[in-house]
């Protein structure tokens, strides 16, 4: 049995910005000379209703999955194209061969309706340029965040170190390798969405390269983008809840000394 979540909220925050991305269809995060971040909220409300109704009765049985499809063109001359950009961060490329990390929010933040960089060109009217919502200092208009960018790469890759080592990390929830940088986002979220269950509040998660690529000197900006909530494509990210709940009849195949389980169907008339 799958169910799907669809996420309800995400915005791109740029490191030493005030600008807010909100409504821009994209989830970017890079790192080299633009350092930027992703960040994601979804309700549990409809995963609880399953639980408390009985649909999902085993949750040790339940998984669930963060998947967000990646805009990357899988050919190479999409692929390795320079992606021009006019402002001050210059040219962009894909990043290959890095990781990544997905780590919990620390408080409230509000999406925004932010779309464009202040220093785009734009070829009709003016664009849509907001420093309300979240950015790289605020979590909302009024509200800073307790450290610019949610967490500094000091605190973050202290928090990576302990979570590779095995140690356990409280904040990091997932990480996944990328090969190529086209490969689609997928991480096991089950126990953040179990301690979401258990009462911790619900703040969202952060998608971000690894410390050690954030701190990283490059002469031009590497990154990734996944289609958000906001695409008008089929593309739409979502946590993908699994019940894994087959039912095996063994009455054909008894054996000594082991659980054997016979259902019984009844139809109606």
């Amino acid at each position: 049995m799958v169910t799907r979540t669809f996420l309800d909220k995400t915005t791109t925050i740029k490191k030493d910005s005030l600008e807010n991305f909100g409504l821009h269809p994209i989830s970017l995060i890079g790192y080299g000379v633009g350092v930027y971040r992703s960040l994601i909220h979804f309700s549990i409300d409809k995963i609880k209703q399953l639980i408390d109704d009985g649909t999902y009765y085993d949750t040790d049985l339940v998984t669930h999955h963060l998947i967000m499809k990646n805009c990357g063109n899988v050919d190479s001359h999409g692929f390795f194209a320079k992606q021009p950009s006019p402002d001050v961060v210059g040219l962009k490329e894909r990043a290959t061969s890095f990781d990544v990390i997905l780590f919990k929010i620390n408080k409230h933040w509000d999406e925004g309706i932010g779309f464009d960089n202040s220093s785009d060109y734009w070829s009709v009217g003016k664009g849509v340029v907001s420093e309300d919502g979240a950015t790289w200092y605020n979590a909302t208009t009024e509200e800073l965040w307790d450290d610019d960018g949610i967490f500094n790469e000091e605190y973050l890759e202290n928090e990576y170190e302990q979570y590779i080592s095995g140690s356990g990390s409280t904040i990091i929830v997932g990480t996944q390798h990328f090969d190529h940088g086209n490969e689609n986002l997928d991480i096991d979220i089950t126990n953040y969405v179990n301690e979401l269950l258990n009462g911790e509040v619900n703040y969202g998660l952060c998608l971000a390269f690894v410390p050690e690529l954030e701190m990283m000197s490059r002469k031009m900006t590497q990154f990734a983008g996944f289609f958000n909530n906001k695409t008008n494509t089929i593309f739409e990210p979502v946590v993908e809840t699994r019940y894994n709940c087959n039912i095996c009849d063994d009455r054909m195949n008894f054996y000594l000394n082991k659980d054997n389980k016979v259902y019984l169907y009844s139809y109606i008339g």
